[in-house]
């Protein structure tokens, strides 16, 4: 007899449990609702691959979240990127980027809604010189690689600043480039004195945006550094080319420039990139719990609403006092589901009702253990 007792509590427990909180869920993605990381910058870091486009939620931007999310669970990716950007489109606006405005007024707008962003990272100025650089001839136009430069120096601060007022505890990371146009290596004499007076343009932008990043109390990530741009020696057997430096073997394998004539990064530059990021990012301290709100000691009747008590509530969301139907046994403490309340008060209702039963039976049958 008692144990259809207790098949019939538990059958009932069982039916009171799947309604209250649902079937267990299928296998599902770990949920993204962590601090936000938002990529700013030009193709570079909106991952554009030739004949694919853009993406992005992959290229670099892609695994710098991911390793973000090891010490901030749930980090999610906000990337504003348009490939083609340069520093003054990015501040002014021009024809890049498909939201109205600029990338800057984009970059203001998110930064207002979401002031938990805890990461911004930023690749910018490529543009503002790699056109200064005749592909074909490998000539270089002087004027405008000067002037390229100054623009980057003058206005790169300018958008920090912009950026650091926005987001005073957010970690910024500035990134540089590869050096694609060592390239120019593999055309002969002449293209392998291109290959070392590129060098120099690539130490005249690095010493831009490091002295930009110190400025505004950001991180320089060096690419070019991990592309090992300014080591022309060892000289190594490429499977393609032959010998070549290590510096413009690197290009050839990391990016399409040797291939197609593309100065942007393949999968594996993409993650070089992200590797260089990924060891520089600071821990993202979680947020503080509320402090869970505590009922007066001293009143013996139900204080009417508004008179002499106090609530927590979250902006945006309504008072627990707002719905006059929910029972306060359900109220929680500190996040907790009321479905976990409810089930604990059942499970425990459930206990009694078998120990009762099992009692009642063996004083009926005499049993005893």
């Amino acid at each position: 007899m008692h144990r259809r007792i207790h098949a019939a509590l538990i059958t009932a427990l069982c039916a009171l449990l799947v309604a209250l909180v649902g079937p267990a869920p299928a296998s599902a993605e770990p949920a993204q609702d962590g601090p936000w990381y938002l990529a700013l910058g030009d193709s570079y870091a909106a991952g554009y691959q030739p004949g694919e486009g853009d993406d992005l939620t992959g290229g670099y931007a892609g695994e710098v979240r991911e390793a973000l999310a090891e010490t901030a669970a749930g980090a999610r990716l906000e990337n504003l990127a348009c490939s083609g950007e340069r520093i003054g489109t990015l501040l002014d606006g021009g024809p890049y980027c498909a939201y109205e405005g600029s990338q800057r007024d984009a970059a203001m707008a998110f930064l207002a809604e979401h002031p938990d962003t805890a990461l911004i990272t930023l690749d910018i100025g490529g543009n503002d010189v790699q056109t200064c650089v005749e592909r074909s001839t490998g000539a270089i136009d002087l004027p405008c690689l000067q002037e390229g430069l100054a623009t980057i120096q003058t206005r790169l601060p300018e958008l920090l600043s912009d950026l650091r007022a926005a987001a005073p505890d957010a970690q910024i990371v500035i990134t540089n480039y590869p050096d694609v146009f060592l390239a120019a290596w593999l055309t002969g004499p002449a293209g392998q004195d291109v290959a070392r007076l590129s060098v120099t343009l690539s130490e005249s932008l690095d010493q831009i945006y490091a002295g930009a990043a110190a400025a505004a109390g950001a991180d320089f990530a060096d690419v070019g550094d991990a592309f090992r741009t300014r080591d022309f020696e060892p000289v190594v057997q490429d499977p393609t080319y032959g010998e070549i430096p290590v510096n413009v073997e690197r290009i050839c394998t990391l990016t399409w420039m040797c291939s197609r004539g593309d100065i942007h990064p393949n999968d594996a530059g993409y993650s070089l990139i992200a590797s260089v990021i990924a060891p520089l990012l600071e821990p993202v301290q979680a947020s503080p719990s509320p402090t869970p709100t505590t009922s007066s000691p001293t009143p013996s009747t139900d204080p009417t609403p508004g008179e002499g008590t106090t609530t927590s509530q979250v902006p945006g969301e309504p008072s627990a006092s707002a719905d006059p139907q929910r029972p306060a046994a359900v109220q929680t403490d500190g996040g907790s589901s009321p479905h976990v309340a409810l089930v604990v008060a059942l499970l425990a209702l459930v206990g009694a009702a078998l120990l009762g039963a099992a009692g009642r039976v063996r004083r009926r049958s005499g049993a005893s253990h």
